[in-house]
């Protein structure tokens, strides 16, 4: 049987004294902690947040993927001289 340990550290400071504070969570201790699970109805109203997210989340990696792409043809054309800066004048 595989044997599962969490070690929780902390520091802590009080009257200018700094001290680190170490707990540990074994199987049998999990196992006793008792977790409330949100109804049904907020349940489904979490995941249609999560799924609008990651909607958006997925939108800004292909904006992001589509704009270094640009950034890179326009590098390569300027590193050849396919295309010329016109210098600023002062």
């Amino acid at each position: 049987m595989t044997s599962i340990y969490l070690q929780v550290c902390s520091i802590i400071s009080v009257d200018s004294l700094v001290a680190p504070i170490c707990f540990g969570l074994g199987v049998g201790d999990i196992g006793r902690i008792e977790f409330s699970d949100p109804d049904i109805k907020e349940q489904k109203s979490i995941a249609r947040i999560l799924k609008a997210v990651d909607k958006d989340l997925m939108l800004l990696v292909s904006l992001r993927e589509y704009w270094n792409a640009q950034k890179k043809g326009l590098m390569q054309k300027l590193l050849t001289g396919k295309i010329r800066v016109k210098e600023a004048r002062q």
